[in-house]
């Protein structure tokens, strides 16, 4: 049902974004930015009785960045369209057991990375100061995600003797899609991927006014909560006996970025067209009969 009422949302703001591509404010410009995410698991028995070495391992917290460029569309003084295309890395951290890797029970560390082609589409909402040095502003809307790939270390008691001595340190795996023809080492096989990933964007930011009059700096605070699985996978063996790995999970993010913007006017550009037209018209001779 969410699913569907994102993708209305995505074509009705792709519609209103075309239709004033003509004559609204443009504002467009690169961004860069840095993320704190979590997962969050279908169920939570997956980090329990099933993995009985590991009842206390959990999602943890880790950092990843985007990069890219921003489009608004500003079609009045305070209300406007924006999308952007960017690329992401995020991932999943699971934590367990004691701190020390020296310690035989219990200790485990999965970190893995994630790259994605996103596009949010948002409508913003906007307030001046009374200055009009800056704008204040909110976002809310829907995110389009395509995962691109990815790789991952994992770390575990399994690989010491009983005098705590690790015999490997990690196991590192490539991420891939589809089902294997063959036997393939070092990895991961995601059979029933959700490459095409949907989630809700919700942020704050500002917008300040630089020296020059059509150049802006964008600071922005944004909470994406994830909708969609990374897959429908679960159960598939990583190489240990007492822990599988699990894809019915999804992230929730806070992204903080930075932005350069750049104003055109369209609309103030057809007018100066016309103005110029209507001058030649009028400075054009009349021919002689």
């Amino acid at each position: 049902m969410l699913k569907k009422t994102l993708i209305k949302c995505f074509l009705l703001i792709g519609a209103l974004f075309i239709s004033d591509l003509a004559y609204g404010q443009f504002l467009f410009g690169p961004k860069i930015g840095v993320s704190y995410y979590t997962t969050q698991y279908k169920s939570d028995e997956y980090l329990g009785d099933p993995n009985p070495s590991f009842e206390r391992i959990k999602p943890g917290f880790d950092l990843g960045y985007q990069i890219g460029g921003i489009m608004t569309y500003q079609v009045k003084d305070n209300f406007a369209l924006h999308t952007e295309l960017l690329y992401t890395k995020s991932g999943k951290k699971l934590v367990g057991g004691k701190n020390n890797p020296g310690e035989t029970e219990g200790y485990f560390r999965h970190k893995a990375s994630y790259h994605y082609l996103e596009v949010p589409f948002l409508f913003r909402k906007s307030y001046d100061n009374a200055k009009k040095t800056y704008k204040f502003y909110w976002n809310v809307g829907g995110n389009f995600k395509y995962w691109l790939g990815g790789k991952g270390k994992i770390r575990s008691a399994e690989f010491m003797n009983d005098h705590g001595i690790a015999e490997y340190d990690e196991i590192s795996y490539k991420l891939k899609f589809g089902y294997a023809e063959e036997q393939e080492d070092n990895v991961i096989r995601l059979a029933e991927p959700n490459r095409v990933q949907l989630g809700l964007d919700f942020g704050v930011g500002f917008l300040l006014n630089m020296p020059h009059p059509k150049h802006m700096l964008m600071l922005d605070l944004k909470y994406q909560y994830g909708h969609s699985w990374f897959g429908n996978d679960h159960g598939i063996d990583v190489g240990l006996f007492e822990y599988y790995e699990d894809f019915r999970a999804s992230n929730h993010t806070l992204t903080f970025s930075v932005g350069y913007i750049l104003n055109q006017d369209r609309g103030e550009h057809k007018k100066g067209k016309s103005t110029q037209d209507k001058l030649r018209k009028k400075a054009k001779p009349k021919r002689r009969r």
